[in-house]
């Protein structure tokens, strides 16, 4: 499930302005990051979060579900058409080009691709089961943002700036701190919108 980022397309991710930002954000610290090594991290803990609320998620994979389901219908009712065609007078099979680029007859594709579809163990099991199977497997503690809010990103903030991830709070109420301050501008970089609130709540719960 680890997603593999060579470093050009990692800076294409989050560039080294990004990053600066991130770091510049946390304020004064004796801690000295490694850019490269924290981006690698942040896009780490990206990709699992993409994952956890994607396929860790019933309703994305009931909507895969759907649209296999729906391919397989058309495609079986095309596998009758063609057959029937085949048994007639095989106009299709006569004028379809057979060439490197299309080394193979419609028919046989079709039939590949229900058989495919029909292999998926998946389609067989409950959606529920299989987003759990997913989360499971990724270590998944509430939603997919608490689960990166407040597990995923202290563990970044930990290994980089060798503290642990802690909330203070202002004469008003509002949730601060350097902490609080990296996972803003962090989630801000990756166009993930989460409140300050969402991110002392998260690691509230963790920590409870």
């Amino acid at each position: 499930m680890d997603i593999k980022l060579d470093a050009d397309t990692a800076k294409v991710l989050l560039d080294d302005p990004a990053v600066d930002r991130i770091i510049a954000a946390v304020g004064e610290t004796s801690a000295m990051p490694d850019r490269d090594t924290l981006r690698h991290d942040l896009l780490f803990c990206y990709g699992r979060y993409s994952i956890a609320s994607g396929p860790g998620q019933s309703g994305f994979i009931k909507r895969q579900s759907d649209r296999l389901n729906s391919i397989r219908r058309h495609a079986s009712k095309l596998m009758k058409l063609l057959k029937a065609d085949d048994a007639d007078r095989g106009i299709i099979r006569s004028v379809w080009p057979i060439t490197p680029e299309r080394p193979a007859h419609l028919l046989p594709q079709m039939t590949f691709l229900v058989e495919t579809i029909d292999a998926m163990t998946g389609m067989q099991r409950r959606l529920g089961d299989l987003a759990e199977q997913t989360n499971a497997k990724l270590g998944v503690s509430g939603s997919a943002l608490q689960w990166l809010t407040g597990t995923l990103l202290p563990a970044v903030y930990l290994k980089h700036f060798r503290k642990e991830a802690r909330i203070s709070r202002s004469s008003d109420g509002t949730p601060g701190g350097p902490y609080v301050r990296f996972a803003r501008q962090g989630l801000a970089e990756l166009k993930i919108e989460c409140s300050d609130e969402t991110i002392a709540s998260a690691l509230r719960m963790v920590k409870s």
